[in-house]
């Protein structure tokens, strides 16, 4: 038996008929993987492109990988430059599917392989995972008396989560309360942020050395309103009224009104950005990934990229929408407008570093990347 050039020679001992039958791993580097996502881009998209939406059957042709600036390699992580490209699935994604780590879901109480989709390799070079499934569902923060403030994924600061200086979790401790608690920006964590940061803990805790910080966006800025009237989030006026999504968090600010932030500068102590080992999708990604925004936020289909009928019929994303009358509102999975107290399913998000990482399989859902 001899190998040259990939190809393998038996000479066989015998001159009876002789069977081989011969299996091999496909096994790439994970850094491999995501040069060969980025390598299928077909570029990058318009406002129109966003308004029809892609779903994941009958339309092909708006389905691929495409790509959009991001802020992921940025060292001010400054908005306006933001210093990478990411490359993001959208429409009838069929190659994107990963098994990584084990967990529990709400449809299995035992721990067993997690798939995940592939939101997109970030300009970092990080690849972004949302958990094809739930772990349940929470509120997004549990309150009595209502106040903007609990569209927070923190809130109470004691200082801005900004793109110079975001929220950024502790470092992964030896025991849950450590890990538990707030960013290095004090304040109070959301019913959601522990719900994600506990589970984390449960099932996610060996494969830490694994899993980047990824920058996540809980974008409470706004233009409009006053403290009696509306005020409507950064997301509610890109998506709804531009449809124009973007990979870059813009700051907590009151924008035109400074007198409605709760600090003396226009900034206010609740959401922003935050740097951290898990979070939630952002309304812009779920825009990407094909979802048809519509105006009244009402009408939705469920026919993109991250529905599936396993899932609650609503996921929390971490973009906030608006805060009216006294009722804070945050967009879920569908962009539908939901109490922030109400129950919606809990969906993680995590980046996985690339860096001494491979994987076998082809991404598909019969055959995902198995990350070693």
């Amino acid at each position: 038996m001899s190998i040259s050039n990939n190809t393998l020679r038996i000479t066989p001992k015998t001159s009876k008929d002789i069977t081989c039958t011969v299996e091999y791993e496909r096994v790439r580097t994970l850094q491999e993987i995501a040069k060969e996502i980025k390598d299928k881009s077909k570029g990058s998209l318009s406002s129109d492109n966003f308004k029809a939406g892609c779903p994941t059957s009958g339309n092909t042709e708006c389905s691929g990988v495409y790509k959009m600036a991001d802020y992921s390699n940025s060292t001010s992580l400054n908005p306006d430059n933001p210093g990478g490209t990411s490359y993001y699935f959208r429409g009838e994604a069929k190659d994107n599917y990963v098994k990584f780590g084990r967990g529990t879901t709400s449809d299995n109480n035992s721990s067993h392989d997690l798939t995940w989709r592939i939101v997109r390799i970030n300009g970092d070079g990080s690849i972004r995972l949302v958990l094809d499934n739930d772990i349940g569902t929470s509120a997004f923060n549990d309150y009595s008396t209502y106040e903007k403030k609990y569209a927070g994924y923190t809130y109470d600061n004691d200082s801005p989560c900004t793109n110079t200086s975001p929220c950024t979790s502790k470092e992964i401790a030896t025991n849950v309360e450590d890990q538990m608690g707030t960013t290095d920006h004090g304040g109070k964590n959301s019913t959601i942020k522990t719900k994600l940061e506990q589970w984390y803990y449960d099932n996610l805790i060996s494969y830490d050395q694994y899993i980047a910080y990824g920058i996540y966006c809980n974008d409470t800025s706004y233009e409009s309103g006053s403290e009696t009237g509306a005020l409507y989030y950064g997301a509610n006026v890109r998506l709804y009224e531009n449809t124009s999504p973007q990979l870059t968090c813009p700051d907590p600010k009151a924008g035109s009104n400074p007198s409605l932030s709760d600090t003396s500068n226009g900034y206010h102590t609740y959401g922003g950005v935050y740097k951290l080992k898990i979070g939630l999708l952002s309304a812009d990604e779920i825009i990407l990934a094909g979802f048809k925004p519509s105006s009244d936020g009402v009408t939705y289909y469920s026919n993109y990229l991250y529905y599936t009928p396993r899932l609650s019929d609503y996921f929390w994303s971490s973009s906030p929408l608006d805060f009216i009358s006294g009722n804070a509102y945050g967009f879920n999975g569908h962009l539908y407008n939901r109490y922030l107290n109400d129950a919606n399913g809990a969906r993680p998000v995590i980046n996985l570093k690339t860096e001494g990482l491979k994987a076998t399989g082809e991404g598909t859902k019969d055959d995902p990347f198995v990350i070693k």
